[in-house]
C-alpha cells in the first residue's frame, strides 16, 4: 500500500477583513482577489468571516480565536480538498 500526499500548488492568501465579513468579497483578501480551489488561506485570530456558499481551498490555517462560521442554512459548505 503506497500513500501519496502532496502540498498544495496554489497562492497562500490571507484574510484581511477590511470590507465585511464575505468570503467574495475581493477586497477582504491580501492578494484583492478571491481565493480558488487549490489556493491555501490564512485566517488571523482576529478574523470573522461567514461562509454562506460552498467554497473550496486545498489548506486552511486558522489561527485560535478566528471565528468563522458556515451558515448551511443559507447553503454554505467549505470543502478543504487536496
Amino acid at each position: 500500500m503506497f500513500l501519496y500526499c502532496r502540498s498544495p500548488n496554489g497562492t497562500t492568501i490571507y484574510w484581511k477583513d477590511c470590507t465585511n465579513t464575505n468570503w467574495n468579497t475581493a477586497s477582504n483578501w491580501s492578494t484583492r482577489v478571491v481565493p480558488i480551489a487549490n489556493d491555501v488561506i490564512y485566517i488571523p485570530a482576529e478574523a470573522l468571516m461567514i461562509i454562506d456558499e460552498v467554497i473550496t481551498c486545498s489548506k486552511m490555517i486558522d489561527e485560535i480565536g478566528a471565528k468563522c462560521s458556515v451558515d448551511y442554512n443559507a447553503g454554505g459548505k467549505l470543502l478543504i480538498e487536496f
